[in-house]
């Protein structure tokens, strides 16, 4: 970094705009003449477009330079679901990665959201100060828990698409109530088998709760890449069996899967897990995206 970035005039980086976005961008009020980043004396600002956010370079903790991105996971104003790492991309070949040691505000106007690290394309990454602007969201932290993270945000998703499957085959007849609500009506005080107060917002919330769990568990397991469709599905499955044909009938709870009176409910619970299973094996990759490649050199 030159004197200039400390003391006298500041550095004036510009953004590498891609013409097939550049359009698109204008209408939000990001164009070259309202988005760059500004570095000195003793200051990081950068703004883009409207959004504007400026802390002391004593604060930015490293940089490095990443890329090639999704242009549908990059492009405009982005923050990581993962790490809430704030994303300002106007192309998607390369840019720098700044992470900070206190996060910053930036990404919304209330500044009620801190960023951990941020992402801009500069023009040429390689002579910007400090090194080249690139996806910050999957900079900073473990890649351990960015991994647990991501794994739990896509058991949760993943929970509420069966939840759909269930709901359809208990208003079709096919299936006597929802299992979780038995579930958490037996662990309640009181009769087992007999209706409780709260019981349908404690069984969703208890579901929703084992669906993170085990999506936590699936990444862990397949190191956060998802590992295809099938594996998914398989995962679900056992989780089905081990529970509907296993804990949950030893604790006298609901019936065994294969002496189960109620014949539409196996149906429809073996077909909500499919769903859940493809679903958190697609999510997962997805929320990976360019995360992988950060967690794996971390790894090594």
């Amino acid at each position: 970094m030159t004197d200039d970035t400390t003391a006298g005039k500041p550095e004036r980086f510009t953004f590498d705009f891609d013409p097939r976005f550049a359009p698109l961008l204008s209408v939000l009020g990001i164009r070259p003449d309202t988005a760059g980043v500004l570095v000195g004396p003793g200051t990081l600002r950068v703004r883009f477009g409207p959004w504007v956010t400026e802390t002391p370079l004593a604060n930015v903790s490293g940089v490095e330079t990443t890329g090639p991105y999704s242009p549908f996971r990059a492009i405009g104003v982005h923050v990581s679901l993962a790490d809430r790492g704030l994303t300002f991309a106007t192309s998607a070949r390369k840019g720098l990665c700044v992470r900070f040691h206190e996060p910053i505000r930036g990404g919304e106007p209330l500044g009620l959201l801190r960023h951990p690290g941020l992402t801009v394309t500069v023009a040429d990454p390689r002579d910007s100060p400090r090194s080249s602007l690139g996806a910050c969201r999957s900079s900073g932290g473990n890649p351990l828990i960015r991994r647990l993270v991501r794994g739990a945000a896509a058991g949760t998703l993943s929970t509420l698409t069966m939840s759909a499957v269930m709901l359809a085959g208990q208003k079709s007849g096919l299936m006597p109530g929802q299992p979780p609500k038995h579930i958490v009506r037996a662990a309640l005080p009181g009769r087992r088998h007999r209706p409780k107060r709260g019981e349908n917002v404690l069984g969703a919330a208890a579901h929703l709760g084992f669906g993170a769990g085990c999506g936590a568990a699936f990444a862990l397991l397949t190191r956060g890449r998802g590992s295809g469709v099938p594996l998914g599905v398989g995962y679900a499955l056992l989780i089905w069996l081990g529970a509907y044909q296993g804990w949950v009938p030893a604790l006298n709870i609901l019936p065994p899967v294969s002496r189960d009176p109620a014949r539409g409910r196996p149906v429809v619970m073996a077909a909500a897990h499919v769903v859940y299973g493809a679903t958190l094996a697609l999510a997962v990759r997805a929320m990976r995206g360019t995360d992988g490649r950060h967690d794996e050199k971390e790894e090594r």
